[in-house]
This record gives C-alpha cells, structure tokens and sequence, in this order.
C-alpha cells in the first residue's frame, strides 16, 4: 500500500483537498493517535480529541483551509472576535471549560458536557469536539492511522528539496512558504509513493 491508494486525488473534490487530508492525518491526526498511545504505556491518563469544526470566518475568507492545525486555539482561548455564531460561542464555552477542569485537575469533565473518556489502546477513543454536537468516537481514521503508523513522508518531500538552500535553487515548483502551490505538492507526494522501497 502506498499513500496515492489511501489519498488518491480523485477521490476528493481537488488534488489540494488530497494533500490537505494527507498532511493532516500524516503529520497531525495520527501522530496525535500515536503520541497518547506511548503515554498509555508509561502509565499517563491521556485525553485525544478530534476538533470537527470549519470557524465561519475560515469558510468566508479562507474557504480552502478547512479544520487546519491550530483553529481550535480560537475555541480554546475564547476568542470572541473570531466566534461569529451562537453555535460557536457555544462550543467556545464548552473548550473552555474542558481544558479549565483538564489544567485543574488532570480530567476534563464536569458540568454536565458530554464524557470525555482517558484514552486507551483498547477502546480507541477520541472526542469529537464540534458545533452540532461532542462525542466520544472509536477508532477515529483507524486504518488510515495505521498505515501512518507504518510509514513518514521525509521533509523534503513535503517541501519539495532537500533543504530549504536546494528548495530556493530549484524551478519554482516546489512546496514552500513563497509558493504554496498543491498540484505541486500532490505530484511529489505521488512521485515519493512511487519511488518508496517495497516492506
């Protein structure tokens, strides 16, 4: 298996959305998984969360960003500028409240939100945390976590040189932060998929 048969780009609505899951779960979601998993064996009470919310301000001026690392600092901070509905004023709250009651005393829950349950390699649960609703759910991008587990797309290829000196030498169709183009970035992911080493 290879990470074009689990992020295929024709299987989202543009190669960027197959980038942005692949990064996401690659270098985020399932690193998370991972992480409370070794806490788990040493003995620490972990909590793993899944925030699920698209900020009304990130669809109206980014609409292309989605759920992206660090938005729910929003929620955590209570950020009201950037809070636009009830909804989310509401879901602020509950962060809130959440990582109070976790800074605390080591658990997250009280007043009558929804079970966060600790973290185990048995059950596999992650909060969902989202306007509509929370809620604990089981095996949260369960298979494709395990093929992450298996396998590290290296730096280069995600910014596509070897480093940031060859990056800035090559024709200008790599990743980087002066020339964020996705096709780009989907066609080194496929290019490294290739190219990776039979296990």
């Amino acid at each position: 298996k290879d990470v074009a048969e689990h992020y295929h780009p024709s299987d989202y609505p543009s190669p960027w959305w197959a980038l942005t899951y692949a990064f996401g779960d690659g270098a985020m979601s399932c690193p998370a998984r991972r992480s409370v998993r070794w806490l788990t064996g040493v003995g620490v009470t972990p909590y793993l969360y899944y925030y699920a919310h698209i900020l009304d301000v990130v669809s109206l001026f980014l609409p292309y960003k989605g759920v992206c690392h660090g938005s729910e600092l929003v929620m955590v901070f209570d950020l009201d500028l950037a809070l636009w509905t009830d909804e989310e004023r509401a879901l602020g709250d509950q962060f809130v409240r959440y990582w109070t009651r976790f800074a605390w005393n080591g658990d997250p829950n009280g007043a009558g939100d929804p079970e966060w349950p600790v973290y185990s390699n048995a059950t596999d649960q992650a909060m969902v945390l989202n306007t509509t609703t929370s809620y604990p759910l089981s095996g949260l991008k369960d298979s494709l976590c395990n093929f992450w587990d298996q396998e590290v797309i290296p730096e280069p290829t995600i910014f596509g040189g070897d480093t940031l000196e060859t990056a800035k030498q090559r024709d200008g169709t790599h990743l980087s932060p002066e020339n964020a183009r996705p096709e780009a970035f989907v066609g080194e992911l496929l290019s490294y998929a290739a190219r990776r080493p039979s296990s």
